[in-house]
């Protein structure tokens, strides 16, 4: 086979990559920002970032690009499988010219995404001398072939990448491969009104991560509560699987719904549902004889900055701070996961960027996954993603480069 060569236009594409990602100093903007460049570079439809997690031996696209792809969101490959697991396992970059009489390749892409792959290109991510995933694009945009100056910008591509994850401290062991707190796969979720079959939720795949604050924008009837009652373990789904952790929570009985629901998991809802005859302290102490490892009551009232209030009965609270009282006595049960639904929606403007800010803060400086339904568009900018759903659909999964903070938005 022919050698080839480097071409000089290539060296300065590189060095722009470089220089766009050694600043980055957050992992999933940086592999967002890299993916972007490839796309754009090489031309082609769409792409995806496919993870490498080595405790299971699967990879599962962290970050995808493209027409539909949020519903590869709880796809996985086993190593070797497919063409990403192919060049993962083997840390070779591969062309692929027709997919469809390929023996690598896993028809299971396309069921997922209703994508029609005809050709792709595939490279190696590597960092800190291991194979941490990696990239595939998916067809060129002018549908002619990927071909070897495509294949020897992306190896070289691929170096960068992995030199900008290493130089920013992004190593493996803080990629959150393995901090997945959901993993939504193919569920279906139906209701019968009369002779009437409603579609709730029509066969949607995500996954959340550790750490992350989710907010879940639609309108009334878009499936957004639904999906948000089976993550808390309130509802179950018709079909498909709903992972917490190691916990198959489609597949749990009451029992263990019970103890998921009282140990991992917080609820905020609308409707404050403070018991009116207790007094704040006692509204979340009551809850804290729930929980196996409480927060002090005090230390709970304190993050929700209402200590001083802490005496005081919910006729004698406006309603912001009755929601504060609502998120204090989720918090101090420790949950590892923060539901909210419609948190702002019964507040006026400057409370509810107030108990925003409370809910955010929860995120940000103690580290609680924080999802978060709501139909108000303006709450998705403090989000780090914001999932879009329509009839029981995601319609679009996005994600914010820069999350503002809840003071700068106009609810």
């Amino acid at each position: 086979m022919e050698k080839k060569t480097l071409h000089i236009p290539f060296l300065k594409d590189i060095w722009m990559m470089i220089g766009s990602l050694q600043e980055s100093t957050d992992l999933l903007g940086l592999l967002e920002n890299a993916l972007k460049q490839t796309i754009e570079l090489c031309n082609a439809e769409a792409g995806t970032f496919w993870l490498f997690m080595k405790e299971d031996q699967q990879a599962f696209p962290l970050v995808a690009i493209g027409p539909n792809s949020q519903a590869l969101s709880g796809l996985r490959l086993n190593r070797g499988e497919g063409i990403a697991g192919w060049v993962i396992e083997n840390s070779e970059s591969i062309i692929v010219e027709d997919t469809q009489n390929d023996p690598k390749w896993s028809s299971r892409f396309d069921q997922h995404s209703g994508f029609k792959t005809k050709s792709l290109i595939c490279y190696p991510v590597t960092s800190n001398d291991i194979c941490i995933g990696c990239i595939q694009l998916i067809n060129k945009k002018d549908n002619s072939y990927f071909n070897h100056d495509d294949l020897a910008l992306c190896s070289n591509l691929g170096l960068v990448i992995g030199y900008a994850l290493e130089k920013n401290g992004f190593l493996l062991n803080s990629i959150p491969a393995a901090q997945i707190v959901f993993s939504v796969k193919n569920i279906l979720k139906s209701y019968s009104s009369g002779e009437n079959k409603i579609i709730a939720l029509n066969n949607i795949s995500l996954d959340i991560f550790k750490g992350e604050l989710l907010v879940i924008l639609g309108a009334s009837g878009s499936g957004k509560s639904t999906l948000l009652n089976i993550l808390g373990g309130i509802d179950t789904p018709d079909n498909g699987e709903v992972w917490s952790g190691k916990t198959n929570l489609s597949k749990a009985g009451d029992k263990l719904l019970t103890k998921y629901r009282r140990h991992d998991v917080g609820f905020v809802f609308q409707s404050y549902n403070l018991i009116p005859d207790l007094t704040a302290y006692e509204n979340v102490a009551l809850a804290a004889e729930l929980a196996k490892d409480p927060l002090p009551i005090k230390e709970a009232l304190d993050a929700v900055e209402l200590l001083h209030r802490a005496n005081h009965f919910p006729n004698q609270l406006s309603g912001g701070e009755q929601q504060r009282v609502s998120i204090a006595r989720a918090l101090v049960k420790q949950p590892r996961i923060l539901l909210c639904d419609e948190p702002t929606g019964a507040l006026d403007h400057l409370t509810g960027k107030k108990v925003l800010g409370i809910i955010e803060k929860l995120s940000r400086e103690l580290g609680h996954t924080v999802i978060i339904v709501t139909h108000n568009n303006a709450i998705g900018a403090v989000a780090d993603r914001v999932v879009r759903m329509r009839s029981g659909n995601i319609i679009e999964l996005s994600r914010n480069p820069k999350p503002v903070s809840a003071e700068g938005i106009e609810l």
